[in-house]
């Protein structure tokens, strides 16, 4: 039963996807249409107060969550938060994101109906009521998915942390097997290593061991000291390349305006100021790390548990995690008295 009402799910989503593609609402529009169709207890639990602590308590594993999940929500209120979903991703991003909902669904059946995997378990939080003036923020957050963006007078302004996972990484049995969802993750990193000689790969792979997990874990604020590995600078063109696809790949989750907004930052701080590190082994199937920094944000990947079939990865901004704008914070604090944070 189950299973038949998830299939019903997907197939629901699947025609939203098709019929809400050619008219794409903006983030806001779409929040305020998710948030108007819930009813005023869904409401209570889904609204916050713009700096609630809870805003910031974030995490990627299976645990009791604030908000409405989407097994609390009707077929209307479904399709609109799918919606929101949409507003805030490019297709291959909703894709990937749909997909990893749905590996809790593969993961409650081969662990016999386990119950802290559920694929409507996945809440949205809103700080603040969504509006054209002033902030406001929202989050969808579940399993191996966390999205963040903070919303400032209509414009996104913040965009993480932005966590997407996978397990399995390739599902190994049942109908579904063969099945990758974060395939571009692991095989461009993998790719850009390969194509390293001697002399780079020796600069590039910071530790023969892969760490457990990401180093910034779920923190309030990303910290992982000076990069490290080898530069863009020091890179071949080919291999330059490379790392813009990799980088790509992340930030192209984000609808496309947003994605071009966040590359032209990259880009304004300088490529040249970009780093690859790896950690662990070079060969698919065995524990593995790496991470691109510059200078205003840190993109991890790690695949090690589970015989390296379970990924993490993560985007954390150094400037805006969570809306956080240092120029801004500077600015209340030294001249009005007041904190953003």
């Amino acid at each position: 039963m189950t299973r038949l009402i998830f299939g019903m799910l997907v197939l629901f989503l699947l025609v939203g996807t098709v019929l809400l593609s050619a008219e794409r609402q903006d983030v806001t529009a779409a929040a305020r249409r998710f948030v108007g169709l819930l009813s005023a207890q869904q409401q209570a639990s889904a609204l916050f107060a713009p700096e609630d602590a809870e805003r910031f308590n974030w995490h990627y594993i299976p645990r009791a969550r604030k908000g409405v999940p989407f097994r609390d929500l009707d077929a209307a209120q479904t399709a609109a938060g799918d919606a929101l979903l949409q507003a805030a991703l490019s297709e291959d991003g909703h894709r990937k994101a749909n997909a990893i909902m749905h590996l809790d669904q593969i993961l409650y059946d081969q662990e016999g109906h386990n119950p802290i995997r559920d694929p409507r378990g996945y809440f949205f939080s809103f700080f603040g009521r969504p509006g054209d003036s002033g902030e406001w923020a929202w989050r969808l957050e579940g399993h191996h998915l966390s999205l963040n963006l903070t919303i400032r007078d209509g414009k996104i302004v913040g965009v993480t942390p932005f966590f997407f996972g996978a397990n399995p990484a390739i599902v190994k049995q049942g109908p579904e097997q063969g099945g990758q969802v974060l395939r571009q993750e692991e095989e461009l990193g993998r790719n850009l290593l390969l194509s390293l000689d001697q002399s780079e790969k020796a600069s590039s792979v910071i530790e023969t061991r892969a760490p457990a997990d990401i180093i910034t874990r779920a923190s309030r604020r990303p910290e992982i000291g000076a990069p490290v590995g080898l530069s863009y600078g020091s890179m071949t063109p080919a291999q330059q390349q490379l790392l813009v696809r990799l980088l790509r790949v992340y930030v192209d989750r984000l609808q496309p305006n947003q994605a071009e907004s966040e590359m032209a930052l990259v880009k304004h701080d300088g490529l040249d100021r970009l780093y690859f590190a790896w950690a662990g082994e070079d060969q698919p199937g065995r524990p593995h790390y790496y991470r691109i920094q510059g200078p205003s944000f840190v993109i991890e990947y790690d695949n090690t548990q589970n015989n390296a079939n379970h990924i993490h990865s993560s985007w954390r901004s150094f400037r805006s995690d969570f809306g956080r704008d240092p120029l801004r914070t500077h600015y209340e604090h030294d001249h009005t008295g007041q904190h953003a944070d």
